[in-house]
């Protein structure tokens, strides 16, 4: 319907990449297990980060988000309460990298 673009998997082979300002969601798994991913940069028009959507990215040292404010984690059985995510822990790249890297199972994030 044109409302949302959905990242639905990533396979190549890029080291360093930046999302398309076209994308708003990143679905479950989209990077699972890329592990020559070092670094990504999350557009400002993303919105939600789906589970595990970075597990298994072992090289992903480097994460920059466009805008790090009012990001939550939510587990996939409660949607009605998130966990507030630190905008300054976004901030920092490394901190945001390994946040995403060690999300618990099933858990996944939404801006807003």
């Amino acid at each position: 319907d044109g409302s949302d673009k959905i990242l639905l998997g990533y396979k190549g082979t890029e080291t360093n990449l930046t999302l398309p300002s076209c994308i708003t969601k990143i679905h479950d798994n989209a990077f699972y297990n890329c592990i020559s991913l070092t670094s990504v940069t999350i557009c400002n028009s993303v919105t939600s980060i789906g589970a595990d959507a970075f597990y298994f990215c072992n090289n992903l040292a480097s994460v920059e988000f466009i805008n790090t404010e009012g990001w939550s984690r939510y587990s996939s059985s409660t949607e009605t309460s998130g966990t507030a995510i630190n905008s300054s822990d976004l901030e920092d790249n490394a901190k945001a990298a390994t946040l995403l890297k060690s999300t618990y199972y099933n858990y996944y994030w939404k801006r807003g």
